[in-house]
């Protein structure tokens, strides 16, 4: 199983690297804004602040549109023109984080309600930079001050999707390779391009054992 997913990551990583490439060579990424709500914390990576602003961006690089996630919550970040894509590997070690991206990230888009993609964001959020909880570690929230309807809405949304991707019950059966688009003074973003699966050992057996019957019936045609 190990050198499955090892052979998914390469394949993945060897996708990604070429159309980067390909990419860079013509075009600039741009992050635009989609939307974004504040909440109201009661813990926020030991910052003065109480509050946070959790966002919806796309990263645009010649006709590829797609969403992109903040990776790093405490990094201002605006509209941006002149970025450059890289290969992340950030979530390799993080069950959590790819069952996230392999139950929700299917269905995903811009034109997602508000709510489930600022909710997938803040769950991302909570699992890769804090410990998996709104009511604990470095990112907390209350009751106090989100009161609005969307407000509740994210929260409710993040903590479903939180449980799930923390239920190690449920298979990882979807498998992404993530870019990361940087540049200088501007908060990263993370995009997710699908992996086509790849064919477990059992699969390759079946095939060679129908390449053996189909020769062996040759053969005996022949014979005749």
């Amino acid at each position: 199983m190990k050198s499955i997913t090892t052979l998914r990551a390469l394949v993945g990583a060897a996708i990604l690297t070429a159309s980067c490439v390909t990419c860079a060579a013509a075009h600039a990424a741009t992050v635009n804004s989609v939307t974004g709500k504040l909440l109201f914390t009661t813990a926020n990576f030991g910052r003065g602040s109480t509050s946070i602003t959790v966002p919806e961006w796309t990263v645009t690089e010649g006709a590829y549109n797609a969403l992109a996630f903040c990776i790093e919550p405490v990094t201002p970040m605006t509209n941006r023109e002149g970025l450059t894509g890289s290969a992340f590997a950030g979530f390799a070690d993080n069950k959590s984080v790819q069952r996230l991206f392999s139950v929700y990230y299917p269905t995903l888009s811009t034109a997602s309600p508000a709510a489930t993609a600022l909710g997938f964001q803040l769950a991302l959020w909570e699992l890769y930079k804090d410990n998996g909880s709104l009511t604990s570690g470095s990112l907390a929230f209350g009751t106090a001050g989100n009161g609005s309807e969307l407000s509740k809405a994210v929260l409710n949304t993040a903590a479903g999707m939180l449980a799930t991707a923390q239920d190690s019950a449920i298979a990882i059966d979807n498998h992404f390779s993530f870019t990361r688009y940087t540049a200088t003074g501007a908060q990263p973003v993370v995009t997710a391009m699908a992996i086509s699966p790849v064919p477990e050992p059992a699969t390759y057996a079946m095939f060679g054992a129908g390449l053996a019957l189909v020769g062996w019936a040759a053969r005996r045609r022949n014979a005749r």
